[in-house]
């Protein structure tokens, strides 16, 4: 009996300090973000596995109380991403990110959703081609991004899950500044205010990107997204835009802004 009204007491007395200690946490929460550096060398891996072809590196981590649906946020901050051949490059102020526990049960470190804010990114594309031989560069624009999307989709779908990306059930980027170099073209495109997003839903995968472009003469507003179901292999492409003269779509949109 005695034995048993111990055990009781001991469960209440763990309960009560667990009870307090959550308490104290979230009141020192409240009162500004809490530094948990142990956690940058996780956010790096998972953000930055072995079959990655980009490396990363982040300043501090934070634990900080937000106003959203998932309030207690991880925040990094100071970041600065590549790809290791150097043709893209992203720094942001934050990132927003939580873990997968799938990911964790299955013993890896991967990221399940992503945020980024007011990011400045760079992207330097070469197709292989020389830019008089017009029908040419067509044929290589159109195989350079069909590659880059059997890419996403080795990635973002991969029935083994060998990459983070798998896991990743969604991709928020908002305000972003963009330049894309065409480089062996010498083209250069702005953008402004780009938004791009990743959602996984239940039997798609959910890919948009949307923001103003600088035609030099004129400031125009592009929008696309691909819907992409892989049980049926199937996909949907939509583009749209605004401020741009249908007759000089071909001509200003493909000749882009020299350097």
């Amino acid at each position: 009996m005695k034995r048993g009204y111990f055990i009781r007491k001991l469960f209440d007395y763990i309960g009560a300090l667990f009870l307090l200690g959550l308490l104290f946490f979230l009141w020192m929460l409240y009162h500004g973000p809490l530094s948990v550096p142990f956690l940058k060398p996780y956010i790096i891996e998972a953000l930055n596995s072995e079959q990655s072809a980009y490396t990363m590196d982040i300043g501090t981590v934070n634990l900080e109380l937000v106003r959203s649906i998932q309030p207690l946020k991880i925040i990094a901050k100071d970041i600065r991403f590549k790809k290791n051949d150097d043709n893209i490059s992203v720094t942001a102020p934050k990132l927003f990110l939580s873990f997968s526990v799938r990911a964790l049960l299955n013993g890896l470190i991967a990221p399940s959703n992503i945020e980024i804010k007011n990011p400045t990114v760079s992207i330097f594309t070469t197709y292989g081609v020389e830019k008089n031989k017009e029908n040419e560069v067509n044929v290589k624009k159109l195989a350079y991004y069909t590659d880059w999307f059997k890419n996403f989709l080795e990635h973002y779908n991969s029935a083994d899950k060998i990459y983070p990306e798998s896991y990743i059930n969604e991709i928020k980027i908002s305000n972003a500044s963009v330049e894309f170099h065409e480089v062996d073209l010498g083209k250069k495109w702005l953008f402004s205010d780009m938004n791009i997003e990743f959602h996984r839903n239940f039997t798609n995968l959910e890919l948009s990107a949307g923001g103003i472009v600088d035609l030099s003469d004129r400031m125009a507003t592009l929008e696309a997204s691909i819907l992409f179901n892989p049980i049926k292999e199937k996909m949907n492409l939509n583009v749209t835009f605004e401020d741009v003269i249908t007759s000089d779509f071909i001509n200003n949109i493909g000749a882009g802004i020299s350097n």
